[in-house]
């Protein structure tokens, strides 16, 4: 019988490092949006709303339904954004994500 090989350590620390980036990369990306969303919903600017709920979807491997149960509980996370957006924070992360 042939035993499966096992990878080496290097493989496997690189391997996991490459995850954690990749997460990393995604929670942020989850952050930014989230924070550029509640910037619109006090802007009242529907069209991009759509498109960034879209992404956030997305992203998440949600449905809608579970998008909406989600942002419901996350009440803490935009009263933050709100007070970067009055001490003027964030400012370069609207400029970016509203060109994109």
């Amino acid at each position: 019988r042939k035993q499966a090989a096992f990878p080496s350590l290097s493989d496997v620390v690189s391997t996991w490092h490459q995850s954690s980036q990749a997460f990393l990369n995604d929670c942020r990306e989850a952050w930014e949006l989230h924070t550029y969303l509640v910037f619109l919903d006090v802007k009242g600017d529907r069209a991009l709303l759509e498109q960034v709920l879209h992404q956030l979807r997305r992203l998440l491997h949600c449905t809608y339904r579970g998008l909406a149960s989600a942002l419901s509980r996350a009440q803490r996370w935009a009263e933050d954004a709100l007070r970067e957006f009055g001490d003027r924070g964030c400012r370069a992360l609207l400029e970016r994500r509203h060109t994109q």
